[in-house]
């Protein structure tokens, strides 16, 4: 009786347990846990489910369910393939200038004299 208590509160814990399809693939995530990632027997599992009042509590269940969960997601998450990074410019690369890139308003911009710079901009001077 306490048992079908303590699974009847792991159902309001895990929703998922009241839905007959769902709750066998929960079952079944929580048994690959337990075998898998716990090493433990399908023995010793069916012990500690009859015997262990602490492992078929409800929050056991909860807690074992949600150690599978997140044994699953860390799983899918390193299995997911890393985007690549964009590869650097290479050093010296060229890049695309501004104004239609005019080698004459360049010129003028590199000698430092802005005076002549803004008055052959203003000039359309130097553009295509």
């Amino acid at each position: 009786m306490l048992q079908t208590q303590q699974d009847e509160r792991a159902a309001d814990l895990i929703p998922e347990l009241s839905d007959p399809d769902k709750a066998d693939q929960v079952r079944q995530r929580a048994m690959k846990h337990l075998t898998r990632e716990l090493g433990m027997s399908q023995e010793q599992i069916a012990h500690l489910w009859a015997t262990n009042p602490a492992f078929r509590s409800a929050e056991g269940q909860r807690l074992i369910h949600d150690a599978a969960g997140y044994r699953e997601a860390m799983a899918q998450a390193h299995a997911a393939i890393a985007k690549a990074p964009p590869k650097p410019q290479a050093p010296g690369t060229a890049t695309a200038r501004p104004n239609g890139g005019s080698s004459e308003l360049f010129r003028l911009a590199d000698s430092g004299n802005m005076e002549s710079y803004v008055k052959a901009r203003n000039a359309g001077k130097g553009t295509r």
